[in-house]
């Protein structure tokens, strides 16, 4: 250090830093005494005596320390905290419109998702990521309970936990994409809401868009005991394996929580799904984030603190833009557009390579490509895309070589196909 004064601000540093796990514990702390409720009961500004006195904590000590954490929260705006003289009486607190969430009666209550994020279970490996960072096993959710995340919540009493949260967080997504997204929706016959849960993005869109029927799939154990409605239908299953047919295939928060891998297996069963005989054209939804490099600092450290949970306890990450085209190619899919939504995350609309447009677009593209690249590239790129490889003769062996006699007459019945020209 050039100087004391410098050591003694990096050892402030040092110490905010090592207590940044203090806001999350104290807003657990006041949820699970009720105090946001405590507080909008009043109808005003509520004082630390006045509180206590609600909740009947004579301990002068416990008095000082829930003060404490009012102030760290009001210090991070989660609180508002209003200052009226010099004394402690002179101190009350109210309720932003994120506070706000945390109350019983509010419609979009998100209390279980605070009970989940930071309840035991998912407490339990946060300090046990330095012996995960070295050790062979996947996941640091793994390192200490010694199952993969999702293998207990089939197992235990966090499976129904998971699914709350989930559920109350799909409440607020729901209403923000049906409100500034409905031209996605438009038109729609019929949605697979893939690992949907307990059906309530399911429920809020057909709500709003009645002609669509909704198949909400997900593991048996999750809609054994849920009701079939007129839109809405519940499936059991393992989207591994087989998803069922649909216009449309709907992922929201699914695939941030694979790995690419697994990623591409649930991206290739949807393409599926959606290109079965009876729904050719279909397309994906997908509701996740996006990671930009030009995001606000506060999207940044959600974003990073994501991923580092979703790396830590499923294996799973959050995705740039590159990434999330990168999967889609290597899925199979042709193109995607983006639409930014209120809030953290993004609404991706995925096309699948060989709806017509596509195909006329990427046969295009190929013809150019045959001048200008190595055979060996046609080959690879043409034995991945059905259409380019019906206009293909290969001849497998140690020289892998293609003839391309085909290629014009497929150009040729795509354009005849769409009445784009000669």
């Amino acid at each position: 250090m050039d100087s004391i004064g410098e050591l003694a601000r990096a050892h402030a540093d040092l110490w905010k830093h090592l207590f940044g796990f203090l806001p999350s514990t104290a807003l657990n702390c006041l949820v699970e005494l009720g105090v946001p409720d405590l507080i909008q009961n009043h109808g005003k500004p509520m004082t630390i005596s006045e509180i206590v006195g609600k909740l009947s904590i004579t301990n002068p000590s416990k008095t000082r320390c829930l003060g404490s954490m009012m102030d760290i929260l009001a210090h991070s705006g989660f609180l508002s905290r209003e200052v009226k003289g010099v004394e402690e009486e002179d101190i009350a607190y109210s309720l932003t419109p994120a506070s706000r969430l945390l109350l019983k009666n509010e419609p979009h209550n998100l209390r279980p998702f605070v009970f989940y994020l930071l309840g035991k279970i998912v407490a339990g490996p946060w300090p046990l990521l330095g012996q995960w960072i070295k050790n062979d096993v996947p996941t640091a959710f793994e390192t200490c309970y010694g199952i993969p995340f999702w293998e207990l919540a089939t197992k235990s009493e966090f499976g129904p936990l998971v699914n709350e949260a989930m559920a109350v967080d799909a409440r607020i997504i729901g209403e923000t994409i049906v409100n500034e997204c409905k031209a996605v929706f438009e038109g729609l016959t019929s949605i697979v809401d893939v690992a949907g849960g307990t059906g309530t993005l399911a429920t809020i869109i057909v709500k709003n868009f009645p002609t669509i029927k909704c198949k909400v799939f997900d593991l048996p154990y999750v809609v054994a005991d849920l009701q079939d409605s007129e839109n809405i239908e519940f499936i059991g299953g393992d989207m591994f394996e087989e998803i069922p047919h649909a216009h449309v295939a709907l992922l929201k928060y699914i695939l941030h929580d694979w790995s690419d891998e697994k990623c591409i297996i649930i991206l290739k069963k949807c393409k599926e799904s959606i290109l079965s005989a009876d729904h050719k054209g279909g397309k994906l939804i997908i509701i996740d984030m996006v990671r930009r490099e030009d995001d606000d600092a506060h999207r940044q450290f959600v974003g990073l603190a994501l991923d580092v949970y979703l790396s830590a306890y499923m294996n799973g990450k959050e995705r740039s833009e590159k990434e999330w085209a990168k999967l889609f190619l290597d899925s199979g899919f042709g193109t995607y557009k983006i639409t930014p939504i209120t809030g953290l995350q993004t609404l991706i609309e995925v096309y699948c390579i060989g709806g017509n447009e596509c195909s006329v677009l990427i046969l295009t593209l190929f013809v150019f490509l045959l001048n200008q690249c190595d055979w060996k590239i046609h080959l690879i790129l043409a034995k991945q895309i059905p259409f380019l490889r019906r206009a293909f003769t290969f001849r497998e062996g140690p020289s892998c070589t293609c003839d391309n006699s085909g290629l014009m007459q497929v150009v040729g019945f795509e354009k005849k196909r769409l009445k784009l020209g000669n």
